[in-house]
């Protein structure tokens, strides 16, 4: 055993010695801020790399099989199985994160390496709340969620580098969401994913066809922003200008790189031009929602024809009511992914500190996010909500246990790493002040 940890220790030290070697940024092109506005150059390192394909191929051959469960995990550097203790873990407020599915499957779950350790779940509405807690509180949490907004919580010393060495089944991702450039900084690890997905348009095409609604449109984000009577009041939107500012700056042809952001927000002129297009929508919105499942029961019934969401709104409508593939309910339905700039992920970090203030727990850190991504837990996500997963054999058990849904996973391109992390761009909050001034609107605009 000793011998088989050493070489799981040595491979992923390895890798990650290699990427703090081999990773560069893409600069953005010079761009003016307005007075007290962060620069565009300042946020040029949140920028997507890309590896070249020989370093991306070499990494593809480090683990071949599912690494065994090894019974001297936790390793010897890491406390004892009998540690007791209490994980204050800081995640979105809603999602179920607390259900041990996510995290305590198959023999790496979290309970099975320390099971005498009391997990504390505290919640955030949105990233913002989650900086708001953090600063004015910066020991609030030991993990930490993000979607986005890490850089930020690095700008803020609020959470610290990772130790690659405790998270042995990093080595079992697809090699591109190892070294994907939105959890590193200066060549170390700061965030370990452990879902992705994209926002999207999922529409009934059979209530789209009744409609009158031309199928040239289907797939392109005029059905959005132009005029078209034929919607007025069809479609669910999420309560987000997140979600739908990046569509409308999509349709007027912005750029949506942070620095782009950054200049087409302080430009009164250019907002305007996004603003615009949006108004252009308002009449097709029929309900801003916050449950996923609410909306996907609209469009099942018919309710609405169309919703803005995430990739798992298709897979779960597509299903129907018994919410199972090919049992005879299918419904005809259909999704936009409009820009690969909308791809997102969450992942977990560690609180700054923590390393030093409680070394045991930092360790016990590592071993729950360890357990999230192990491929029993990531087969749950892919299963339960129908998002992406980055432990490559998540999908072996998918296949097995739910042959059914493997068309819509390749549909979704939910098991094409290529895709999300390198054809496209994961999202990176923008500064405070692009969303201060994003909301101000959204709240007028509901109004």
């Amino acid at each position: 055993m000793v011998e088989k940890q050493t070489l799981i220790v040595a491979a992923v030290a390895l890798i990650f010695l290699l990427v703090g070697a081999g990773v560069s940024w893409v600069v953005l092109s010079t761009q003016v801020a307005p007075p007290g506005w962060i620069s565009p150059e300042e946020y040029e390192e949140l920028e997507t790399h890309r590896l070249s394909p020989s370093m991306l191929e070499a990494f593809r051959m480090v683990v071949e099989e599912p690494i065994p469960y090894p019974g001297d995990y936790p390793f010897s550097e890491m406390p004892p199985s009998d540690y007791d203790g209490t994980l204050r873990i800081f995640t979105w407020t809603g999602l179920g994160r607390e259900d041990p599915m996510w995290y305590n499957e198959g023999p790496w779950g979290f309970n099975q390496t320390y099971p005498n350790v009391d997990i504390e779940w505290l919640y955030f509405e949105d990233e913002p709340d989650a900086l708001s807690k953090l600063v004015l509180d910066p020991d609030y949490a030991d993990i930490i969620e993000v979607c986005g907004g890490q850089f930020k919580l690095i700008d803020h010393d609020l959470i610290e580098p990772l130790d690659p060495t405790m998270l042995p089944l990093m080595v079992e991702f697809f090699p591109d969401w190892i070294f994907y450039n939105a959890f590193w900084e200066d060549g170390e690890l700061y965030a370990v994913p452990f879902e992705f997905g994209y926002t999207s348009l999922t529409y009934r095409a059979d209530i789209f066809e009744d409609l009158g609604i031309s199928e040239a449109l289907w797939d392109d984000t005029t059905i959005l922003f132009s005029d078209i009577p034929e919607l007025e009041g069809q479609i669910w939107m999420y309560d987000s200008v997140i979600e739908i500012m990046d569509l409308a700056a999509s349709y007027v042809e912005y750029n949506l790189t942070v620095g782009d952001m950054i200049d087409w927000t302080s430009d009164d002129t250019k907002f305007e031009t996004v603003t615009d297009a949006l108004e252009g929508f308002k009449p097709k919105i029929s309900k801003y929602y916050t449950g996923v499942e609410e909306a996907y029961s609209a469009l099942i019934s018919g309710e609405c024809a169309a919703v803005i969401g995430w990739c798992d709104m298709y897979a779960m409508v597509k299903a129907g009511l018994d919410e199972e593939f090919g049992t005879g309910d299918d419904l005809d339905v259909g999704f936009s992914f409009f820009s690969p700039m909308l791809s997102w992920g969450s992942a977990y970090t560690i609180n700054e500190g923590l390393k030093e203030r409680d070394p045991e727990l930092y360790a016990v850190a590592h071993a729950f996010i360890n357990a999230a991504v192990a491929r029993e837990a990531c087969a749950n996500k892919i299963m339960e909500w129908y998002t992406g997963a980055p432990n490559k054999y998540a999908y072996e058990i998918v296949a097995d246990e739910f042959p059914e849904f493997i068309p819509v996973i390749e549909e979704l391109r939910l098991d094409d790493p290529v895709f999300f992390a390198e054809e496209s761009a994961y999202w990176i909050e923008p500064p405070t002040e692009v969303i201060d001034k994003w909301e101000e609107f959204w709240l007028d605009f509901k109004a």
